[in-house]
């Protein structure tokens, strides 16, 4: 391969090997340091220009692409939720540990082995169900026995880290429709892109009460304040008794209440493998749910699990948000911009029809800590795989040098093509004066033939003369 580049590599034969920022000419080859017998070395200039010789060759590679929002399965199905660069370089999915697990698994506690738990997920470049990777880690709430109490949810999260195979380098979202894409607010040529931002979800503010006493009445007003010293709502008590007034001046927090955070809108979207490209509302983000056996499809009606602090989505006008199937897809705050920024994964839904969501930075904290989401985006915009990456357009100068390098390299290709053609017309001429040499060889050895046949007809002839000559001879 033939190729303009801008690093140069040095000191490789000191032993000193490092890469500069220099304009070059890159002629890669199989073995660096051999020549093979009667080619010339490389130029170490081509006019003026260093040429940088690297090890090398090109080869033909069809990759593997998967889709945020794309149908995942194992013992179960879902939706590929989103995708994450790990600390070890390579690209890991997050879904729903409910979709990776059976049942069984998750009311036994079989989630903690998870190294040799592969997943397939579907391939749109194969069209079919492909195995993805392997599942690095998981984390799902205790069961519990109907009527057994919960005094302290363990977890909080329903949620598996899969692991993706090396060859899988493309990542993008799952294609929807035009109709889906207008309907949440968007233009089809312009569709959304999502920058990897996530949604910080602000601590709840405590509410405590505040008593006070109606002038010339022995009723009394409990009013419930935030720190700030904002009222929220009340309540009159009337006639109380010595013992309520003691109990309603417990200074510990009544509730807490949830505020939105800077950049959090009323307006949510979300890709999901069933229902595509869907547009809710945030209703709140302070819900606490238990989950039974038509939600998570738990063994029998005997157990349940529990989760705290869940962010609830409900439905409007453009259609139903959430599914069954839909489980694990991630859930998109719309900026001004009209970018996306990750709210959460969406884990389950409620007789209501509304879903619920778990926040994304809770699933990090507690699966992949120190991972990265994945910027990401339609097919044409999508976020490839690190090692893909290209390098950065240079300066004007620079961009003017390579104008000079390609013109150069095309002119090596011309003169090289001119070689070929001069060389091979050279080799024709020398074939065919060759093989008109060999057909007049050809002919001389041809003439000698015919000339020992003539000669040895004469020897047969003359044999047989002078036999028929010493016949006569006897019978006289």
């Amino acid at each position: 391969m033939i190729s303009a580049s801008p690093y140069k590599s040095v000191g490789y034969s000191k032993g000193k090997h490092r890469v500069v920022e220099k304009l070059c000419i890159s002629l890669f080859c199989l073995h660096k340091g051999y020549i093979p017998y009667g080619e010339e070395q490389f130029p170490k200039k081509i006019r003026d220009v260093e040429v940088d010789v690297q090890e090398g060759y090109c080869y033909f590679g069809a990759g593997r692409s998967l889709e945020l929002g794309g149908h995942i399965k194992r013992l179960g199905s879902g939706s590929i939720g989103g995708f994450v660069d790990l600390p070890n370089n390579n690209v890991g999915l997050i879904t729903c540990a409910h979709v990776v697990f059976s049942p069984e698994e998750l009311l036994n506690r079989q989630i903690t082995d998870t190294s040799q738990i592969e997943v397939e997920a579907f391939d749109k470049r194969h069209h079919s169900y492909i195995a993805c990777g392997k599942c690095e880690r998981a984390k799902f709430p205790q069961c519990y026995l109907i009527g057994q109490p919960v005094l302290k949810p363990d977890s909080n999260v329903d949620a598996a880290l899969i692991e993706l195979d090396k060859d899988i380098d493309t990542f993008e979202f799952r294609a929807v429709t035009s109709e889906q894409l207008q309907s949440a607010g968007f233009d089809p040529n312009n569709p959304p892109v999502f920058s990897g931002e996530v949604v910080s979800l602000p601590d709840p503010v405590p509410v405590n009460k505040r008593i006070e006493l109606i002038p010339n009445n022995s009723d009394i007003v409990v009013k419930y304040v935030t720190v700030d010293g904002t009222t929220i709502g009340q309540d009159y008590v009337s006639n109380p008794t010595s013992g309520e007034v003691a109990s309603l001046h417990d200074s510990d927090p009544v509730f807490y209440v949830s505020e939105k955070s800077s950049n959090e809108s009323d307006s949510v979207v979300k890709y999901g493998a069933v229902t595509g490209f869907t547009i809710g509302n945030l209703y709140s983000n302070r819900v606490h749910a238990r989950f039974v056996q038509e939600s998570l499809n738990l063994p029998g009606n005997l157990h349940y699990a529990v989760m705290c602090d869940q962010i609830e989505i409900q439905n409007l006008p453009q259609g139903q948000f959430f599914k069954v199937g839909d489980s694990g897809s991630f859930v998109f705050c719309i900026n001004p911009d009209k970018t996306l920024s990750c709210l959460g994964m969406a884990v389950g839904l409620s007789t209501r029809n509304s879903c619920l969501v778990t926040p994304i930075g809770r699933i990090l904290e507690n699966i992949c800590p120190r991972a990265r989401l994945k910027p990401c985006g339609s097919s044409g915009t999508s976020s490839q795989h690190p090692s893909n990456t290209n390098i950065q357009q240079q300066s004007t100068d620079t961009a003017s040098s390579h104008a000079t390098l390609h013109s150069i390299l095309g002119e090596m290709m011309m003169t090289m093509q001119r070689n070929i053609e001069t060389s091979f017309q050279t080799s024709l001429q020398n074939v065919e004066r060759n093989v008109a040499s060999v057909q007049a060889s050809l002919q001389n050895v041809q003439t000698e033939v015919r000339t020992l046949q003539s000669q040895v007809q004469q020897i047969k002839d003359s044999k047989i003369q002078s036999s028929s000559n010493q016949s006569s001879a006897n019978q006289n």
